[in-house]
């Protein structure tokens, strides 16, 4: 009788222990964003940082991106930034935009579950009207994110903002096993669109020095002398999405390989006047780019159209430059 009631302990205990483990959000969880969106052009936004550039202007579109190297195990926040019209513009009443935060397990891909929505249409005012409650809703990893009383996720009433074009963000508390990332603990970088030209041309001349190191190095096809440029960008990225230690470091190394033996294209080496500064909205990180607002590092197609670009993202930390996405 007393093993008995010992064994039911026992198997309730264990019972209990396997339902916290049940919950997605606490093994290897992938989270994404699906954005449709049609006659519009807007950012789309995750933890102050523009992940998503819709260019609908005309017509439909439809992605869906990643986003763990971008969220933090506690609270994030999503946001839908539409583009200001030029004076004497009018917005098509067609424009809207939706955007679906999502999340499945690694080791079973097959079962997503829909978290949360953020949806712009022009054709009604008021964006918090058609963007669910007004009130926090609760929902439940265990049971398949179902709105619950004592769910462990809190999806936050959306807070919109028409100062400047339309910003229609969401807080959403959902913890999870992932890793706080560098850049959440960086320092706050400047408001570069407002600072002085000389504090600006000071960070992009920094920036700008990284960047020639690198294209030094590409241009005479010393790969392996520059990867340790991008260690936080490579571990941190391995670590996202559960991939093995030092995976992408070699993507990224014969993607530098490729790109450099490949005789249709070519290295476009360029002095600083080239480049500027794109700050992310969060004033943690900060790309530098080309004057046509895309990669800065670029191999350009010979005798035609087009080019293979690789992103520089960068934090500070403590005055020092770190290559982060």
């Amino acid at each position: 009788r007393i093993i008995t009631i010992a064994s039911l302990i026992i198997l309730l205990s264990c019972s209990k222990s396997e339902g916290k483990e049940m919950s997605i959000l606490n093994g290897k969880p992938l989270f994404s964003l699906s954005i449709k969106a049609s006659d519009v052009r807007a950012f789309i936004e995750v933890n102050g940082i523009y992940v998503h550039t819709v260019n609908s202007s005309s017509g439909s579109s439809y992605v869906e991106i990643p986003v763990n190297h971008y969220f933090h195990p506690e609270t994030n926040y999503l946001g839908v930034v539409v583009f200001p019209l030029a004076e004497g513009k009018k917005r098509s009443a067609k424009s809207t935009v939706n955007l679906t935060l999502s999340v499945k397990s690694d080791e079973n891909p097959n079962n997503k579950y829909d978290i949360a929505e953020i949806e712009y249409r022009a054709s009604q005012d008021d964006p918090s009207g058609y963007n669910g409650s007004n009130s926090p809703v609760f929902l439940s990893s265990i049971d398949a994110f179902a709105e619950k009383d004592e769910g462990d996720v809190v999806v936050h009433p959306v807070i919109v903002d028409d100062s400047e074009g339309i910003s229609i963000s969401r807080k959403i508390e959902v913890p999870n096993s992932l890793p706080v990332w560098g850049f959440f603990e960086s320092d706050d970088l400047p408001d570069y669109f407002r600072i002085s030209k000389d504090e600006y041309a000071r960070d992009k001349d920094a920036l700008y020095e990284i960047y020639k190191v690198i294209e030094q190095s590409l241009s005479v096809g010393e790969v392996d002398e520059i990867l340790d440029l991008f260690e936080e960008r490579n571990r941190e990225t391995d670590q996202a999405f559960y991939l093995d230690q030092g995976e992408t470091r070699e993507s990224l190394k014969q993607s530098f390989l490729s790109s450099v033996n490949n005789e249709k294209i070519q290295l476009l080496e360029s002095d600083s006047i080239k480049f500027g500064l794109r700050p992310e909205p969060g004033r943690k990180l900060v790309r530098f780019i080309r004057t046509d607002w895309r990669g800065a590092i670029a191999f350009n197609f010979i005798g035609e159209e087009g080019s293979v670009r690789y992103d520089l993202v960068f934090r500070k930390k403590d005055g020092e430059w770190i290559i982060s996405r």
